[in-house]
Parts: structure tokens; C-alpha cells; sequence
């Protein structure tokens, strides 16, 4: 019991730095639904930044992001960005971006629930800015 005790502490280590690295610098997953058809397919495999784009805010116009769903927090979404704070929807009514809120809107128009439905969206929500996508 002592010995698995030793093999646990030496391996506690390493499964922490996974864990802080996965969770706030870069991570990996799967993406799910059809929202960001034919960019992003359902099966996907997309890789995140979540530290680098806090630091130089570089979340910019066609970045696509991983964000909280404003009307379900439970929920992470995998959006387009089509404005960024302070500018103007390029279309409709003339919205007006607030600073710090980002209006992100799914490739699939047909099939995504975004901006278009519940508004902009603040940058505490936003969880990384896609780096990758590996097809499957």
C-alpha cells in the first residue's frame, strides 16, 4: 500500500500539468453539431488556444472561438467572430458592437443559434480562440 502511495505522489505531478495546461493554456476536442458546417464538421478534432489570445487580445474579425453560451452557461459553442467591440454588424439593423463583446454567428446559418438570437457576446465568455481543426 506504501509503494502505491510512492507511485501516486510521483505521478501527481505530471497529471496537475496536464490538467493546468489542458484547462488554461492549450487544449484538444472533439467538435459536436453542425453549426459551423462545412468549416468545422461534427467529429472534428479542433485545437485551442486559451492563455495567448488573453494576453496579446487577439481575437479578431474571422476568428473562430470557443465561448459560453449566454443563455446557457453549461453549454460551450464554436462560433465565427463577424465583429468585434466597437464596430458595426456588417448587415440588418446597424448594430452596434459594445467594447469588450464580440457578435459570433456559426458558418451554417441555417443551423446555428448565435449572435443573431441572443446578442453580443462579452469577452468574459469567450474560453479560447481555435489554432487548428484536424479533419476526420
Amino acid at each position: 500500500m506504501f509503494k502505491n502511495l510512492i507511485t501516486y505522489l510521483k505521478v501527481l505531478p505530471i497529471i496537475t500539468t496536464f490538467y493546468v495546461i489542458e484547462k488554461k493554456v492549450i487544449s484538444i476536442s472533439n467538435a459536436d453539431g453542425v453549426s459551423m458546417e462545412p468549416t468545422i464538421q461534427s467529429g472534428d478534432i479542433v485545437i485551442v488556444d486559451r492563455l495567448s489570445y488573453k494576453l496579446f487580445n487577439s481575437i479578431k474579425k474571422d476568428d473562430i472561438v470557443i465561448a459560453v453560451q449566454p443563455v446557457n452557461p453549461e453549454v460551450s459553442i464554436c462560433k465565427r467572430v463577424i465583429e468585434v467591440g466597437g464596430g458595426t454588424v456588417p448587415y440588418g439593423k446597424g448594430i452596434k458592437v459594445p467594447d469588450q463583446h464580440y457578435w459570433l454567428e456559426g458558418d451554417n446559418k441555417k443551423k446555428s443559434y448565435d449572435s443573431r438570437h441572443h446578442g453580443c457576446v462579452p469577452s468574459n465568455l469567450i474560453l479560447g480562440k481555435v489554432l487548428f481543426v484536424i479533419p476526420i
